[in-house]
């Protein structure tokens, strides 16, 4: 059948109606036979247990084009399996729009081709909560794209969703919106492009980044973040994550284009490994030592970076000069200057390691109360979803040690 706008789809809901297919959506599942998926086109649409495969792009449907398309409503307990974007069709394999929101579900075994897609679309507004995106494989854009509305300041967002073992062109997510408590874990961006591209007020909090690669760019880059028009700066902000154990070709957290800007506060960085450039760098010269026009801002406080290596060296803290908009302070890394009134120490920050890497400072370490504590309420919590604050204190890194006996495993 056809939407309004003349696309194709197996089904289309323009009217309030709840489906509810059985607990195990396999159970229920549609295929799509090369045709189109399903479009929720209402507010009051509820989809759950429904499990669609064999979903194929067609020229009709150029541009519109997703195994499940959740204009507004709710899709819970959905799976979206075995899509595929053949012959160059454009579209996504998932897509949500302002206010839709899509929770619990499973979107794998995707495939498309170059040039057309075949990501999942998160609309200025669309939530994604609660879901896996694993084993898919994209040889054209990223595989998530979230979008951010500076007007209104509405978000895309994406929260407690798993993103594992994805195998893309062009970077894992593409976030101009919210992203919280995600694990991105075992991926491959082929191509360019980061791990993570944040933009302007991006926001990522409570993320782990774990042992993904990529050969030709880093893990967490920035794009856009400074309007030229309005000359109001927004820059992306990474808050109580862990990076750790990726393998990359250039940085860990990187901008050398212009108008980037980041602010990176209790974050852990450890055990990753760049080919060249450093753990936090930023170039605002060119090549041939002229000043960028919009160089980058970037800021980093209360973070850890250890054991990580560039090139053959153990190298912690490796950056162009920046020109003064780059502020480092109250962080430990074993470049660091200390007594130059940032509050910056070298030491060992004495991590936690049994069995697995566990990236929880010992109670003995230089890193516990030493924080700088004006980023935190009460309210705050770290990675582990324990306080931020402690007896009017805060740690550096994305964990606040509990000494009691309990230990943070890497999973």
């Amino acid at each position: 059948m056809t939407d309004a706008n003349g696309k194709d789809f197996v089904g289309v809901f323009e009217h309030a109606v709840t489906i509810e297919g059985p607990d195990d959506p396999r159970a229920a599942t549609i295929n799509c036979d090369g045709l189109g998926g399903f479009k929720l086109a209402n507010a009051g649409v509820k989809l759950s247990g429904v499990a669609f495969t064999n979903f194929a792009a067609k020229a009709k449907m150029d541009g519109d084009s997703s195994a499940l398309t959740v204009a507004a409503g709710l899709a819970s307990n959905v799976v979206v399996d075995a899509c595929n974007r053949p012959n160059r069709q454009k579209g996504n394999y998932v897509n949500i729009g302002p206010g839709a929101m899509l929770i619990d579900s499973l979107v794998t075994g995707a495939k498309s081709d170059s040039w057309g897609g075949g990501n999942v679309l998160v609309n200025v507004g669309g939530t994604v909560r609660n879901c896996s995106i694993s084993n898919n494989n994209n040889d054209h854009t990223a595989l998530i794209s979230m979008g951010y509305d500076s007007a209104s300041q509405k978000s895309a967002r994406l929260e407690g969703c798993v993103i594992t073992n994805n195998t893309v062109a062009n970077g894992i997510v593409g976030c101009t919106g919210f992203m919280e408590d995600c694990l991105v874990a075992g991926n491959k961006s082929k191509n360019g492009s980061a791990i993570l591209t944040l933009a302007e007020s991006s926001r990522v909090r409570r993320c782990r980044i774990l042992r993904n690669t990529t050969s030709a760019a880093c893990v967490v880059g920035p794009g856009w973040c400074y309007d030229v028009n309005s000359g109001i700066w927004s820059p992306a902000f990474l808050e109580n994550c862990l990076i750790a154990e990726n393998s990359v070709s250039y940085a860990v957290a990187q901008s050398d284009n212009t108008r980037g800007a980041m602010t990176l506060v209790n974050m852990t960085v450890a055990n990753n490994t760049c080919t060249r450039g450093g753990v936090f760098y930023g170039n605002n010269v060119k090549d041939d030592g002229t000043a960028i026009q919009y160089p980058n801002r970037h800021c980093m406080t209360n973070c850890i970076l250890s054991a990580n290596v560039v090139g053959s060296a153990v190298t912690n803290f490796v950056g162009r000069k920046l020109d003064g908009y780059l502020f480092v302070g109250h962080n430990c890394y074993s470049e660091a200057v200390e007594d130059d009134g940032n509050f910056n120490i070298a030491a060992d920050p004495q991590l936690r390691t049994f069995g697995r890497k566990i990236y929880q400072p010992k109670q003995n370490s230089p890193c516990v109360g030493t924080g700088d504590k004006w980023f935190w309420t009460e309210d705050d919590v770290d990675l582990a979803g324990n306080p931020r604050l402690r007896k009017g204190t805060v740690d550096m890194g994305c964990y606040e040690p509990l000494f009691l006996g309990l230990l943070l495993m890497l999973k």
